[in-house]
């Protein structure tokens, strides 16, 4: 991951109200990743229909991924096993924030059945209002406003000297 790209996960909310009996505000990360969140839903064929509408579909470096969008730019990313569909991760590229691009997601998201599961570990249900501010006041929003803070901050005991970091 790029530090200017924020990164979410899509699972089913009904996946995530059966384990939790309730959305939580947030999820344990070992909890989610000893989850197979998509057990016992898989709207397959409807998510890569509505993705190709989204993004270009591009190659993959295993069959077991299929990708839309760049690497370094917006990106979805199907898992599957078998034949099953086991993650569904998008990565916002905030270096052009493109509205219509969450505005997509949100919608799928929310026609299918799904919540966000952002890098945080909240979860939201799918509201491009609220994905919008969870990304602006994320630290890869940071980072594209202001890179060289955002790395001097990321080291403590470094404090930025103009006379002798300019040079």
């Amino acid at each position: 991951m790029a530090l200017w790209q924020y990164d979410i996960h899509l699972l089913p909310m009904s996946e995530v109200v059966c384990k939790f009996g309730r959305l939580p505000e947030r999820v344990d990360r070992k909890v989610f990743d000893g989850q197979d969140w998509w057990l016992q839903y898989q709207p397959l064929d409807q998510l890569l229909s509505r993705l190709s509408g989204c993004l270009a579909e591009r190659p993959s470096w295993t069959p077991d991924i299929r990708t839309w969008g760049t690497e370094e730019g917006n990106r979805v990313d199907v898992v599957l096993e078998q034949g099953r569909l086991v993650d569904v991760f998008v990565r916002f590229d905030l270096r052009d924030v493109r509205l219509d691009f969450l505005d997509h997601i949100t919608s799928i998201a929310k026609d299918l059945g799904l919540v966000v599961l952002t890098p945080d570990m909240r979860i939201v249900e799918p509201e491009a209002s609220r994905l919008l501010t969870l990304i602006r006041t994320s630290d890869a929003a940071e980072f594209v406003e202001n890179p060289e803070e955002f790395l001097c901050k990321q080291q403590p005991d470094h404090t930025l000297d103009p006379d002798t970091d300019a040079q």
